[in-house]
């Protein structure tokens, strides 16, 4: 007879091998640090050998251990994706969505409609994050991520590079830029996506369009230990489907 596989020892295993910490494991689980480690001496019983190695104060995955850990986590995903199918069809999907604000606000929220029209019993959860760093562990399914400014590359694109190191207002988030340039408090330079609409209305002017700085464009992440269900492919293929290079300019 086949040996019973032990399930939740691979659970554990799992996590303890992606976040490096029997601790960690430990908080993502609910457990103790004592039960996450006999969970694993479970699993080191079941396949007769070491998993984790003591360094320092901390255990360390084995090379082998971390190439398991990784097949591992693919046939979650898999029997994940074999469960969502066998679900009920009716059933509705909830993707929570972490963004910044002014990609939300001025380019996510506006094309929402068109993914539930394709994707009627998915529903996005969209939270927004001042500092996208900050918040890149756990608590949702799917980030997008952008780039800091390039006003130091704009500078040297225009030819004004010597201008690099005049005083400037600086602010911790392009849409209070935004807003500081409707005001009239100056120029700013932005991705061309998220400022098409206020160019389009006349609330923006952009006098210097023709200095373009190529960008390496958004990134969705989505993490390690999340479900790779047919939802979130979906959204990210739609994403990606929907976006377009950007460019900067001022």
């Amino acid at each position: 007879m086949r040996r019973h596989l032990p399930l939740n020892a691979l659970r554990v295993f799992e996590i303890a091998a992606r976040t490096g910490s029997y601790a960690e494991a430990a908080a993502e689980l609910g457990l103790t640090h004592g039960a996450v480690s006999r969970q694993i001496g479970i699993l080191e019983g079941w396949l007769g050998q070491r998993l984790f190695i003591r360094s320092g104060r901390r255990m360390v995955a084995t090379p082998i251990a971390r190439v398991f850990a990784a097949e591992v986590s693919r046939s979650f995903d898999r029997l994940t994706s074999a469960a969502e199918a066998c679900g009920k069809p009716g059933a509705r999907r909830i993707l929570r969505v972490s963004v910044p604000t002014s990609f939300a606000t001025r380019w996510l929220i506006p094309r929402l409609e068109r993914f539930h029209s394709e994707h009627p019993h998915v529903e996005v959860s969209v939270t927004t994050v001042s500092s996208v760093h900050e918040e890149l562990r756990g608590g949702f399914d799917v980030a997008v991520e952008t780039r800091p400014g390039d006003w130091i590359d704009w500078l040297e694109r225009a030819g004004l590079s010597h201008m690099a190191g005049q005083r400037r207002q600086l602010f911790d988030h392009f849409y209070v830029t935004l807003h500081a340039i409707l005001d009239g408090l100056g120029l700013g330079i932005g991705p061309f996506p998220l400022l098409d609409a206020d160019l389009a209305s006349g609330r923006l002017i952009a006098p210097l369009a023709h200095i373009k700085l190529a960008r390496t464009g958004y990134v969705a992440l989505v993490p390690f230990d999340a479900d790779k269900s047919a939802s979130l492919q979906g959204f990210v293929d739609w994403l990606v489907a929907e976006g377009k290079p950007s460019d900067l300019s001022a």
